[in-house]
Formats: structure tokens, C-alpha cells, sequence
């Protein structure tokens, strides 16, 4: 099975969600920010090059948060959800159009990605 990944940023009681660039079959959907766990990788060195990659940030990881699985173009993905942390602030990079501080409650309302779809409701402590 294929491994993905995310993070939950959170700050000021509020979490973090980017809008897909309109290419590609995710276009227009909303996520958390991440992505595949190459071969070398794990989960956590993922998570940071990811955030390093689509948001121009360093992040540190702490705790898993979630985890679902998903199907995408035939093969089955694991993703798992890691709380994240960050002193410095996202900037698009090209792989989003947008970035919102959402609360809990409020992310039922955004179109995501299936895979990502699959966390909700998400349950932080």
C-alpha cells in the first residue's frame, strides 16, 4: 500500500486548508497540505519537504492525528494526518491558488479532496 501524507497546522484555534490549483484531476479541491512518502522517506520527512516544497515553510511534527485510506487512479493509499507546527507563515507556491484559517466546524463546508475527505470530522485535542 502507498503512503500519503498531511499536516494540521493549527494557530489561534483555527486550522490550515490550500485550494488545488484547477489542473489535474484534485483541481479546485481543497486539502490538507502534503503529499506521497517517497521510498527514502518517512512519514515525518515527508511531511516536512512537502511543507518545505507547496508552502515555502518548515514545519515541526508532532503527534498522529488520523489516518484513512483512499483510492486514487487504482491504487490504494494510506494517508495519515500528523499535527504540525510552525513559527514562520505559508506562502503559495504554485500547487495552491488558496490558503484558509478554518475552524473545526467550519471545514465540513469546503469541496475536499476525497482523500482528504476521508479525515473529516477531524478530532483534535
Amino acid at each position: 500500500m502507498n503512503t500519503s501524507v498531511c499536516g494540521i497546522l493549527r494557530q489561534n484555534g483555527l486550522v490550515l486548508i490550500a485550494k488545488r490549483a484547477a489542473k489535474g484531476a484534485l483541481g479546485g479541491k481543497w486539502e490538507f497540505p502534503g503529499g506521497k512518502v517517497e521510498p527514502f522517506e518517512s512519514p515525518q520527512e515527508a511531511i516536512r519537504r512537502e511543507f518545505a516544497e507547496e508552502l515555502a515553510i518548515r514545519v515541526e511534527v508532532h503527534k498522529l492525528v488520523s489516518e484513512t485510506t483512499f483510492s486514487h487512479q487504482g491504487r490504494i493509499f494510506k494517508l495519515l494526518a500528523f499535527e504540525v507546527s510552525t513559527q514562520e507563515e505559508p506562502t503559495l507556491c504554485g500547487e495552491h491558488t488558496e490558503l484558509r484559517w478554518v475552524s473545526l466546524e467550519q471545514l465540513q463546508e469546503f469541496d475536499f479532496a476525497e482523500s482528504d475527505k476521508g479525515l473529516l470530522p477531524l478530532r483534535l485535542t
